[in-house]
């Protein structure tokens, strides 16, 4: 009885403040990303803002994307972070900034619609979005500006793993709940 009390509140807890845990629960990044093996981005990148039809590619994003997908979401944001790099390799600013802006769209959509399915997906491209970020060159003063912006979206990236984790520890409470009490798995789940 007391078991089941005590997963009830978990549960209660958990289901009311899931965004509010993903960003206050204080979890290491190696814990975060400890079954990660392998973090490489999953996209490379696509047409760059400094392409002519650069336009198409952001309107099929758009289009393609209505509905908050989040899988989708993701595979444009790993592509985004690999336009980034050749943005920074190349030496344009204004693209690279725009890139970001982009990037932050499909980052907010996960970290809203993320689910237990791809918990490991957006782990494993949260860290391997970091990774990437990490490896820039920034040197030169003309970066100043966006390196604040970088550092913002690496913490981002986190806030993201941490969501990924919390939604699977709710299925998981959510799966428990259901085998100790039905009625109060219907209610809170």
């Amino acid at each position: 009885m007391v078991k089941r009390g005590l997963i009830i509140f978990l549960m209660t807890i958990l289901m009311i403040s899931s965004f509010a845990l993903a960003q206050e629960i204080d979890v290491t990044e190696d814990e975060i990303y400890q079954d990660v093996e392998e973090a490489t981005l999953g996209e490379d990148a696509g047409l760059t803002p400094d392409d002519t039809f650069y336009f198409v590619e952001v309107l099929l994003e758009d289009v393609l994307l209505a509905g908050d997908n989040p899988e989708r979401a993701l595979k444009y944001k790993d592509e985004k972070i690999s336009e980034l790099k050749e943005m920074v390799k190349a030496g344009k600013v204004e693209e690279a900034k725009k890139i970001l802006q982009r990037t932050r769209k499909y980052t907010n959509i996960i970290e809203k619609e993320v689910t237990p399915d791809i918990e490991k997906d957006v782990r494993r491209s949260s860290k391997a979005t970091k990774d990437a970020l990490d490896e820039l060159d920034l040197e030169d003063n003309k970066w100043d500006d966006i390196k604040e912006d970088i550092q913002d979206h690496k913490d981002e990236e986190d806030k993201l793993a941490k969501a990924a984790k919390v939604s699977s520890k709710i299925k998981e409470l959510c799966e428990q709940l259901a085998k100790l009490d039905p009625l109060e798995y219907s209610r809170v789940c």
